[in-house]
């Protein structure tokens, strides 16, 4: 992500970062008021609270974006948490499209080593899955969407606003961004166990490029919690996939963004996004070890996020 390197002498970023342990009052507070972009840093366990981005950056549709770099010391990653990318007008009409045309199904896995399009149902992926139409045919044409299909505008206006908007803070053609798709978690424990994104076939040169997720609901407030949330914690087998109770406890309703190898995991926060690199550069083939990341078990409440993804070139090839 060019925009996530910093320029000569430009280091000053770590000072916009500020440690807080999460207690009763700070869950007072996020309920009180919106809580700020938060991620976790689970070898310290201790819950980072970002401040303001560290720069910001106008898109040509009018859209103001921030940026924090979360790892510098991990440049070839380009891991960044995006402040701002969606609008919380832009989340909700993506849900509520979905629903509209009832486009929700079981989300399912793709089998690296066999064929692209090879997808199972699988338990490590549990959320269900809404794809977005594609801008791209429809908007070339969009006298005749409007003559034979205009119910399809409103999604299609959307859908390729946010394409062209990735397109641009990503800094890579319109025609490599694959059609969005929206995700669902719903209480129970729906997750997205740790996998990669680079997807394809061990010499595909042509996998994702980046991943830009961006969160479009916030994380269930903790004054809504159950009565029975810890036993839920331990019920959906929560306490194994965070490694530890301590860890566990940091959680509240789960959903995270967690980076295993890395030591992260981010809170969601509707509208905002984390964006990283998939493949290492030199070949475009191979993923990069630091890029596997998970989707945490939601416990209460319901997660939706949208799966921007970017190839190295064009998605259909």
């Amino acid at each position: 992500l060019p925009l996530s390197r910093p320029r000569d002498g430009e280091l000053g970023f770590a000072m916009a970062l500020r440690c807080v342990v999460l207690g009763v009052a700070a869950a007072a507070a996020a309920a009180a008021e919106r809580a700020p972009p938060q991620y976790l840093n689970l070898t310290t366990l201790e819950a980072v609270e970002m401040g303001a981005p560290v720069e910001t950056v106008g898109l040509s549709d009018g859209t103001t974006v921030g940026y924090t770099p979360l790892l510098p010391a991990v440049p070839e990653l380009e891991l960044t948490y995006v402040h701002g990318f969606m609008a919380a007008e832009e989340c909700d009409g993506m849900v509520t499209t979905c629903d509209a045309r009832e486009g929700w199904k079981r989300s399912t896995v793709e089998l690296n080593k066999l064929e692209l399009g090879d997808k199972i149902k699988n338990e490590i992926r549990t959320s269900s899955s809404c794809t977005m139409i594609p801008p791209g045919p429809y908007m070339a044409q969009i006298d005749l969407v409007r003559q034979k299909a205009p119910h399809l505008l409103p999604e299609l206006t959307l859908v390729d606003k946010l394409s062209r908007r990735a397109a641009e803070l990503l800094e890579v053609p319109e025609s490599a961004v694959e059609p969005l798709q929206l995700v669902r978690y719903q209480a129970g424990g729906e997750k997205f166990g740790p996998h990669y994104d680079a997807r394809g076939s061990d010499d595909d040169a042509n996998k994702r490029r980046y991943t830009l997720l961006v969160f479009a609901s916030d994380a269930p407030a903790e004054d809504a919690c159950p009565a029975d949330a810890d036993a839920r914690r331990k019920d959906l087998t929560v306490l194994d996939e965070a490694r530890t109770e301590a860890e566990a406890a940091l959680y509240g309703a789960g959903g995270h963004l967690r980076f295993p190898r890395l030591g992260l995991s981010v809170r969601p926060r509707k509208g905002d996004a984390v964006v990283w690199a998939n493949t290492v550069d030199s070949d475009r083939t191979s993923p990069l070890h630091d890029s596997l990341h998970e989707g945490m078990p939601v416990l209460w409440g319901e997660k939706y996020a949208v799966n921007v993804w970017t190839r190295w070139g064009d998605p259909d090839s």
